[in-house]
């Protein structure tokens, strides 16, 4: 999928992160399939103590306009606020237009770039707030039920 960005967006920064960026308990990389093919993906590493960063969300072409990268960008929203991150950031390419529309719609406000050497040019970075979650209290009838762990890599396949 590397070369499928750099033919459609003229750049892409390369695959240099290491498995290890993305490796339980802090990193989490996402791969979406459908119908047994992998139609995107997206990471989550932590940047800082409270913050966290989204990094290689990519749809291809094809199944864009479906809702994958927001449900991609949802579960990886939802790892960094399990995590315990306050924020996150993100980076993308000024011409990726459908990628700045979808984190203005999540919420992603622009922010100066936090990488340094980035050209404004060609980089535009984002951010976040999360809000923490709220505990509700569970009336006495209630059954508390555990949430099943999570598993590294995740892999997820969308209902049709």
């Amino acid at each position: 999928m590397y070369a499928e960005q750099l033919t459609h967006y003229e750049r892409a920064d390369p695959p240099d992160e290491g498995p290890s960026d993305y490796q339980a308990p802090d990193g989490l990389f996402v791969l979406l399939l459908v119908d047994g093919q992998a139609v995107g993906y997206g990471g989550y590493r932590q940047h800082d103590a409270t913050t966290g960063e989204i990094k290689r969300m990519y749809v291809r072409p094809p199944y864009r306009g479906r809702g994958y990268g927001r449900r991609i960008l949802q579960r990886l929203e939802g790892h960094g606020r399990a995590r315990g991150a306050n924020a996150l950031i993100l980076e993308t390419g000024v011409r990726n237009d459908a990628a700045i529309s979808l984190y203005h719609s999540a919420g992603y406000t622009a922010v100066p770039t936090y990488v340094s050497n980035r050209d404004r040019r060609i980089n535009r970075a984002f951010a976040k707030a999360l809000l923490p979650q709220v505990e509700l209290s569970q009336p006495t009838y209630a059954r508390a039920v555990t949430p099943p762990q999570l598993r590294e890599p995740c892999v997820e396949t969308p209902r049709r």
